[in-house]
Formats: C-alpha cells, structure tokens, sequence
C-alpha cells in the first residue's frame, strides 16, 4: 500500500480498498468505524474490517470525498 492509504476490507466478502489516510478524520467515517467498534470490537484478524454492505461503504466513500 502506497504512503497516504490505508487498506479496508468491507463486508462479509471482504473487498479490498484503499482509502486516503485523510479520510480517517472524517465524521462520517469515524461514525462508522465507532458503529463497527461497538458492535464487533476492535479485534481484526488480517487488517481493518468494516462490518457493512459494499454500497453502504462505497456511498460513505462518495460522500466524504465529495
């Protein structure tokens, strides 16, 4: 993973993408991480995981780049 980005896997299927390290400070997506925090803990086997549908995830990623 190239400086700046960080690697996600999201869903139960486990998509890869890469996220802007930036992004991290956003409301948006520290609410979700806080959700995913919350209801699975912080435990993550093999890099950071969100627990959540791929087009949930891909519209937050639209809106906070937006």
């Amino acid at each position: 993973v190239q400086q700046g980005y960080l690697a996600v896997y999201v869903g139960p299927e486990r998509l890869r993408f890469l996220l802007k390290t930036q992004y991290l400070n956003h409301r948006l997506f520290r609410e979700l991480l806080e959700k995913a925090e919350e209801e699975f803990g912080h435990h993550h086997n093999g890099g950071l995981t969100i627990h959540c549908e791929v087009e949930v995830f891909e519209d937050l990623l639209w809106r906070v780049a937006s």
